[in-house]
């Protein structure tokens, strides 16, 4: 029985790929464990950035002596470089955690509105957690990528409870960007005219609340998803570009070229020898 086990790994999954080095946001490893009353962990310092998300029982997690407890719908972020320190403190505890050790994972983190430490987060996305599991399970940089697209979709359902109360457009105009960068048309001066404010106005407030500026996330969102495409297929880059919101294929090839170091020829020829 699940109860039983102690500590208890439901799943856990590391990478074994070199995709992480290619993706703006990407997976080192993730797990979900139930552990007893008695479990503890401590390690020293880490060289990635860990997200633990509760979702049964109450754990405690150690910043120097201060002491944080979180219940269900509650998440703690230690930041690469800190101490790990925690323990069940409820008969069990379960939990989820996934780590990023990408250079850019804290400005991605940031990006989402997350901070380090306790935050409230919601009900823990246990399925969320178990598909960048299965997709890691792969060991091909197919499962990377897909890995990286869950991981993504993680933070912005970990981000929702953080967004601005008093100014909803500004989660309105990410939401926007979320649901559709895969479409050409959209653009900074649409989602803009589609709140109703000055583009200077949207790129302020974007990177005040989001530590980026709001061309560069959609920008992202479109390479995230056509480095997987290239990733998962062989469809030709025009195709791949117009899937992911790109006007321009040969823009799209030396983004691919300027952001991993590989063009998408070679990144396919990659997975094929695999």
């Amino acid at each position: 029985m699940m109860q039983e086990i102690h500590p208890g790994p439901l799943m856990q999954f590391r990478a074994h790929t070199g995709a992480r080095e290619y993706l703006p946001l990407s997976v080192r490893s993730v797990g979900r464990f139930r552990v007893n009353a008695d479990w503890r962990e401590s390690f020293g310092p880490r060289w990635f950035l860990e997200l633990f998300w509760t979702v049964e029982g109450r754990g405690c997690f150690y910043e120097g002596r201060k002491k944080f407890e979180t219940k269900p719908g509650e998440l703690f972020i230690y930041p690469s470089g800190s101490a790990h320190r925690l323990e069940a403190v409820s008969p069990t505890w379960e939990y989820c955690w996934v780590t990023f050790d990408h250079a850019d994972c804290t400005r991605w983190v940031r990006g989402f509105g997350l901070g380090d430490g306790r935050q409230t987060a919601g009900p823990c996305p246990v399925e969320r957690f178990d598909a960048i599991g299965r997709a890691l399970a792969l060991g091909t940089l197919e499962g990377e990528c897909e890995a990286a697209h869950h991981a993504h979709a993680l933070l912005i359902e970990a981000s929702r409870l953080n967004w601005p109360r008093g100014d909803t457009g500004i989660a309105r105009a990410k939401a926007l960007m979320d649901d559709g960068f895969s479409n050409p048309a959209l653009s900074i001066e649409a989602v803009a005219s589609e709140l109703g404010v000055h583009r200077t106005t949207l790129y302020r407030l974007f990177r005040a609340q989001y530590g980026l500026n709001p061309n560069h996330y959609l920008k992202n969102l479109r390479l995230h998803r056509a480095l997987q495409l290239v990733q998962q297929g062989d469809l030709p880059i025009g195709e791949i570009a117009r899937s992911s919101g790109f006007n321009d294929p040969n823009y799209l090839s030396r983004l691919i070229k300027q952001t991993v170091g590989h063009s998408a020829r070679q990144l396919r020829t990659t997975r094929q020898a695999m």
